[in-house]
């Protein structure tokens, strides 16, 4: 949950609703930060976001889709937890697919590498191996389809 200040954004912590990151876009530096100590530590000298500036990125991209009057072709995103353990994997992961797959990212307004394709991706195959028993996927509740289906 995030809300608009004169110098950028309020992005309220999920687990603290008392603690607030501020989010802006600087000029200088032409890209998005943010004040969180996972960007400033890990994520700012690896040109990566942090889920606080991606939070802000995906509302400013649907409420502009809003006003043109276009609907996303996707779901809306959930967080999801996963274990630090894994976290470098689903990463790595959403960066290779987001290489392979750039235009068509950009087509659904997805400008940096998303965990939540990467994870998407992993449940197709695990399906199409029959390691996974879940309703049929298709471009509507499955983001890597949605992406993948525009080759």
């Amino acid at each position: 949950m995030y809300r608009k200040e004169k110098n950028g954004y309020s992005v309220y912590s999920l687990r603290h609703m008392s603690i607030k990151w501020h989010v802006a876009y600087s000029k200088m530096l032409k890209r998005w930060i943010c004040n969180c100590p996972d960007f400033r530590y890990r994520r700012m000298d690896k040109g990566e976001n942090c889920k606080h500036i991606n939070e802000v990125i995906e509302g400013i991209e649907e409420m502009t889709a809003k006003k043109k009057g276009s609907k996303k072709k996707h779901t809306k995103n959930t967080q999801m937890r996963v274990s630090k353990a894994s976290l470098p994997a689903i990463s790595a992961i959403a960066k290779q697919l987001f290489k392979i797959y750039t235009t068509q990212h950009k087509k659904l307004n997805i400008r940096v590498p998303s965990n939540r394709v990467a994870i998407d991706y992993m449940l197709v195959t695990a399906s199409e191996k029959g390691q996974l028993n879940v309703p049929k996927l298709d471009e509507k509740n499955n983001l890597y389809l949605a992406i993948a289906d525009q080759d």
